[in-house]
């Protein structure tokens, strides 16, 4: 039983009793486990984010793993409705080692219920089977079969595969989202398709049994028949024999083109020798069971089964090359021979290149814990049993490859194929002119069947007989080295008569028709099998043609048969492939592979990436074109590739910026955008860390862009965008590097358009995003000034200090650094630092130049004006008389609390101080006295801060209700402002070490004619603690801003970085507009804000634009008004900001005609969602008895729901609510300390908020 008091002021007071459910649970404190850590975090951020309470109901934690590479602790949690998955939806939370708050996103669905639009089932599974299989055409002739139904609300349902898929179907109901920003309920359910060729995922409307969703798990590379090259080409590559006595001892001997080299096209194959490696692989990788000794002698092991599937029936039985019992596989290779003929070598090359890359990317976080491949996991974490089933010369088609990836615990597929060209059997003449172009031939049986070979052109005398037809040896005509051309002989047959040319030392063989009609087809006969060069004929017209030319040196020709590539000897193809499968299982967490399906998904960019990563030589550049796939499409090495461009930093090479994604294809050339900037970044930690050929653990620049991408995917939100991946990395950075790439990276993308300023918009629609080439503030050429004093009277002199640091990775030329004097001030003559002169009211400096990380320093000194206004002391506090001024309040009774201390004051003998303890706890200190402010008011203390650097630090508000709101003052601080922020949250605060103390400067303006409290907040988290946060010589004052300053600086950088930067106290004097601004003020409307200002004497003025900030730093335009010029009459203007957001400031940019402009003061407006009036919770903090006071627009219940950290309910009840004010009182004793949620609800509608809870 819980009392509460319900006291009406327009009633007698009553006394009630409600009936509450309370569920205790213990003090979230250190005991916390990671999961309750991490679903507080979430619960934070989704209210934070306008996420309600029933959007979190019946979340689930789909998967939990630690980073190997990082130690980071990755929780991803599934968004449920009614038991039911609401499909892709993921928020994934991100602690460090030490549980703090690394990186978070979210997928969910907000306002989740209000959202669904159909949830009946009228479909039943094998309807939806039906429907699913005729939307994809496949024929269905009986009715599906149906196991098993599992009973719940998911209604999970096997059928059997039969005609329609290679596997049983499951199917489960889930919510999908659909267009119109609506949910339906729907039947999930996978097809796989015979062949392995598809494996469609879809979603049938559980209603209706239209398909609301569907998309391939299979990702194609298929390209089409290439165009081939006339380039002849190297076409054998012979075994290296391996030296007798050492195969008994060998753990595995491979012939290959081991990495770096990428195909044919670049290098020739390689005899390796225990290439495993030993911590990846430590059983070398033909093992499975986790003992010495290899359990197969064929190319199948624990991280793959290499196998030949030329009948496309997708089985695991296809032909393997087998070692023995010493693993040897050293297995010659012809390439002038159809690849059909040389299965043993071309298995081998796919066997090895899916192992070394599983080795490579261990090193870097996938791994078994990751969501590897493995067949057994060695007790290291994930799920085992699925190792790659990699198929070569798969009949499924050609000109192609691919990779399916199902969830963890299930094998992947990889697919590759055949590739053809698409010219036809033809003799091209290339000389004389007159001759020039292609001559349709007939084809042999025998020899070589695919050719590409280029010579001069000879007849064949053989001296007897019908002496061309080449039927006697030796030649008369020298033929060696050259293109025989021979007439079809009635004495000896086609095999004999190219035998004869190949031992004259022919290179190819054209034979002409003796009679008339097209070029005759060539069977085998004698000798056949012996002939090793490539033969074509031509018709009897085609070979008196060129015979015109002939026997005269000069004709040229090229010999053409269809030609067939394996993409099993093309590295860079299958590393492709198998990044498909990290991509897919880090990106969600590996239990689910559905998380990289929208428009702007980067899957093929990261696959083209580490193509490119594992090939790389110490011989290339950045400016170096890089393409993928040229050996297969019969370019040379350094071709265009299949992509749009082929990769490099050269922007006339490769121009793609984020704006490419607009007009290029999807996926493969919406992903080659995202390659080329993470081909920019890989340049740029190349630079400056240098290039290691140790893949595996080495520790230069190639190294780390390796860990810093494949650390980013497991940080990334479901179904990322370019931003997404972007922020990830940067956050991968902060995790593995302590943020000392943050600006290199920066650059890398601002390069190609995703600069700081980049819009993402929906990550599943490529067309609404705005590139930007700007880099952060942080990032450039960063400059500070502080004066020497905080307060002057008149006659005294202020000594400004301007320090420039340069924060870009290159060099920065030619600044030159400018300051304009201040209002009621005069230049002490020679006070320039460093050369510096003065003229006409301006200090400047001689340009100079500053490297990476340099930083420079400029001094000068003015003397205040005798006339300069001064100011006077509303408060005024040095602590010398304790406390008296001022009240504290801890949310952790058994830690520490604010205290007068002696250790460390500024003036004097006291000073505040709060402990930065290493348990989470909140001090806050508060003004006991309200102060009047007017327009000139401002706040000063004096500080000094030693905390755990952007994890424990200080904030400081102030409230003009007397503690019913706090607002932030960090937007309106004008000196020594926030350096850091809180929980890694992004949330300014001070923070780390000041260094001493500082005074800080809080500008009051858009607090005028109001009432205020100050509080002082000292945030301590969990676990790591430091020194703590002094306060000394607190003073609100009234006073005139007679001591504006800017200083300014340009420049020009080495590293094409061109930007300007000028610092300004936000107080400083302004050019004078002919308005006067009376009042800016903004309130809340129900579904949007309202801005509203004054102005008076307004002439020459030419409009008014309203600007925005989420954070208080970085202002949006919103709109603008133009300026009525009315000069002797108030004026009043109104504007709406029709989408506001929970928190926003805003200010006024009043400008003239003539481009002179100020600011006013900032306004903040924070909406209360609820929809039944104003309402609060006093005290808050509460220490067991909570009121709750409420103006109510009318008579109704209202329900309250009282949550705790994770979401769970502790308490509910029913207020009783009348017209006007309404006061209840809880008593919360019962509760134990920490955080909790109070939610109003009424007619549907909830409002949340925050309550802390004391002992």
């Amino acid at each position: 039983m819980l009392c509460f008091q319900q006291m009406p002021r327009n009633a007698l007071m009553k006394n009630c009793c409600l009936m509450l459910f309370w569920v205790l649970l213990p003090a979230l404190l250190s005991a916390q486990s990671d999961y309750e850590i991490a679903l507080r975090h979430l619960t934070d951020k989704a209210y934070e984010n306008g996420y309600h309470s029933s959007d979190l109901d019946g979340l689930q934690l789909l998967h939990h793993n630690v980073s190997s590479l990082s130690g980071v602790k990755n929780f991803y949690f599934q968004q449920m409705r009614k038991g039911r998955e609401v499909y892709a939806a993921i928020f994934n939370v991100h602690l460090t080692a030490e549980n703090k708050l690394l990186t978070w996103g979210s997928r969910f669905v907000k306002r989740l219920d209000e959202k669904v639009a159909g949830e009946n089932v009228i479909v039943e599974p094998e309807q939806a089977v039906l429907k699913a299989a005729d939307y994809l055409g496949y024929p269905a002739s009986q009715q599906p079969l149906v196991l098993s139904v599992e009973p719940g609300p998911q209604r999970r349902t096997i059928v059997a595969g039969g005609e329609l898929s290679e596997e049983n179907l499951e199917l489960k109901l889930v919510y999908q989202p659909v267009t119109g920003d609506s949910l339906r309920l729907a039947w999930d359910m996978t097809f796989a398709e015979a062949g392995g060729q598809n494996r469609w995922s879809l979603r049938i409307d559980a209603a209706t049994g239209a398909v609301l969703d569907q998309h391939n798990l299979v990702l194609q590379c298929d390209f089409g028949p290439p165009v081939v090259s006339m380039a002849a080409t190297k076409e054998v590559d012979a075994a290296v024999p391996l030296a007798a006595g050492n195969l008994d001892f060998l753990a595995g001997t491979y012939n290959v083109y081991a990495l770096p080299v990428e195909s044919p096209n670049h290098g020739s194959r390689s005899l390796l020798t225990n290439p495993d490696d030993p911590s990846a692989s430590p059983y070398g990788w033909h093992d499975t069971n986790g003992s010495a000794g290899a359990e197969y002698t064929y190319t199948r092991g624990n991280n793959v089964y290499a196998q030949v599937d030329d009948d496309d029936n997708n089985s695991t039985f296809g032909y393997s090359p087998d070692g023995g019992p010493s693993l040897n596989f050293d297995f010659s290779l012809d390439l002038t021979q159809h690849p059909s003929t040389q299965q043993d070598a071309i298995v081998t090359n796919l066997f090895y290149a899916n192992n070394v890359i599983h080795d490579i990317v261990w090193h870097y976080g996938f791994d078994e814990a990751g969501g590897n491949f493995q067949f057994n996991n060695y007790g290291n974490g994930g799920s085992g049993n699925d190792h790659v089933i990699a198929d070569a010369q798969d009949a499924g088609g050609t000109n192609n490859a691919n990779m399916s990836t199902p969830s963890d615990g299930s094998s992947p597929r990889m697919q590759m194929y055949l590739w053809s060209s698409s010219a036809a059997d033809t003799v091209v003449v290339n000389s004389p002119a007159g001759l020039a172009g292609n001559y349709t031939s007939g084809t042999a049986s025998f020899g070589p069947q695919h050719f590409n070979v280029t010579g001069d052109v000879v007849l064949v005398d053989d001296g007897v007989g019908t002496t061309g037809d080449g039927c006697q040896t030796p030649f008369l005509s020298n033929v060696s080295g050259k293109i025989a051309m021979m007439d079809r002989s009635s004495s000896c047959q086609y095999s004999e008569q190219a035998y004869n040319a190949q031992t004259e030392g022919a290179i190819a063989v054209i034979i002409c028709n003796n009679v008339a009609g097209g070029a005759p087809s060539m069977g085998n006969g004698p000798n056949g099998n012996l002939v090793t060069i490539p033969v074509l004929s031509l018709s009897q017209n085609s070979c008196n043609t060129i015979k015109t030319q002939l026997p005269a040196p000069g004709v040229n020709a090229t010999l053409i048969r269809w030609q067939v590539r394996d993409s099993d000897l093309d590295n860079g193809v299958i590393l492709h492939e198998y990044t498909h499968g990290i991509s897919n299982r880090l990106t969600g967490s590996p239990s689910i592979t559905y998380c990289l399906q929208g428009d702007e998904q980067m899957g093929e960019g990261w696959s083209d990436w580490y193509a490119l990563m594992l090939t790389m030589k110490s011989s290339d550049t950045g400016p170096m074109p890089r393409g993928i796939g040229t050996w297969l499409i019969y370019e040379p090495a350094n071709g265009t590739g299949i992509r749009t461009y082929p990769y490099s930093t050269d922007m006339v090479v490769n121009p793609h910026t984020y704006n490419s994604i607009k007009t290029e294809s999807i996926p493969h050339g919406v992903g080659s955008v995202w390659c080329a900037m993470l081909w920019e970044l890989t340049w740029k930690l190349i630079d400056q860390y240098g290039f290691s050929a140790n893949f595996y653990s080495g520790s230069s620049g190639n190294n780390k862009a390796l860990a810093l991408v494949t650390e980013a995917m497991k940080l990334q939100p479901c179904n990322p965008g370019f931003v997404d991946g972007r922020d990830a990395i940067l956050a991968a950075d902060q995790i593995l590097y302590g943020g000392a790439n943050q600006c290199l990276i920066w650059e890398a993308f601002a390069k190609r358009g995703l600069g700081y300023s980049a819009v993402q918009g929906n990550s599943d629609n490529r067309s609404d995003g705005t590139e930007a080439f700007d880099l952060p503030p942080f990032c450039q050429l960063a400059m500070t000034k502080s004066a020497s004093t905080g307060t002057v009277s008149p006659g005294d002199q202020i000594t400004y200090t301007i320090d420039v640091e340069n924060l870009t990775s290159g060099n920065i030329t030619s600044i030159a650094i400018t300051d304009d004097l201040p209002a009621n001030t005069t230049y002490v003559a020679g006070s320039a630092s460093n050369g510096g002169t003065y003229s006409g009211g301006t200090v400047s400096w001689p340009a100079f130049t500053l490297s990476n990380g340099q930083s420079a320093t400029r001094t000068f000194a003015v003397q205040v004006d005798a006339g300069a206004p001064t100011s006077t002391y509303t408060f005024s506090d040095g602590m010398e008389s304790g406390s008296a001024n001022w009240t504290t309040h801890s949310t952790n009774s058994n830690s520490t609390n604010w205290v007068i201390s002696g250790s460390n004051p500024h003036t004097g003998s006291n000073g505040w101080f709060a402990d930065d303890v290493s348990v989470p706890n909140e001090q806050f200190l508060y003004t006991k006295e309200e102060v009047l402010l007017n327009s000139n008011s401002q706040l000063t203390f004096w500080h000094h801060y030693d905390t755990e650097t952007n994890w424990d630090g200080g904030r400081v508000f102030i409230t003009t209700d007397n503690g019913v709101n706090w607002t932030d003052l960090g937007p309106h601080m004008t000196s020594n402002g926030y350096n850091g922020q809180v929980d890694n949250s992004g949330i300014p605060a001070f923070s780390g070490n000041s260094g001493g103390y500082i005074q800080t400067v809080v500008n009051l303006s858009a607090f005028a004619g109001q009432f205020a409290r100050f509080r002082f907040w000292m945030h301590c988290d969990i676990s790591v603690g430091s020194n703590g946060w002094y306060i000394d010589d607190v003073a609100i004052t009234n006073l005139t801003p007679v001591i504006p300053n800017t200083a300014s600086a340009t420049f020009q950088s080495t590293s094409s970085l061109s930007n300007s930067a000028s610092l300004a106290n936000p107080t400083q004097l302004t050019p004078a507009l002919p308005l006067e601004l009376l009042s800016f003020n903004g309130r809340v409307l129900p579904a949007s804000n309202l801005l509203s200002w004054t102005t008076i004497a307004e002439e020459n003025v030419k409009q008014h634009t309203v600007q925005r900030s989420l954070q208080g730093t970085h202002w949006v335009e919103l709109g603008s008004v133009p300026a009525r010029n009315i000069a002797t009459v108030e004026q009043h203007y109104d504007f709406e900001d029709v989408d506001p957001p929970a928190l926003a400031y805003y200010r006024l940019r009043s400008e003239d005609l003539d481009g002179s402009f100020r600011f006013s003061p900032v306004v903040v407006i924070e909406r209360d969602a609820s929809p039944f009036g104003q309402w609060q919770l006093h005290p808050n903090p509460t220490d067991g008895v909570l009121f709750v006071r409420l103006s109510a627009m009318r008579e109704e219940l209202l329900g309250f729901t009282i949550r705790d950290a994770l979401s769970r309910e502790v308490g509910s009840g029913i207020f009783e609510a009348r017209k006007g004010f309404n006061e209840w009182q809880l008593n919360l004793s019962e509760l134990p300390a920490g955080l909790y949620w109070f939610g109003l609800s009424a007619n549907g509608s909830v409002a949340w908020r925050k309550v802390l809870v004391t002992r």
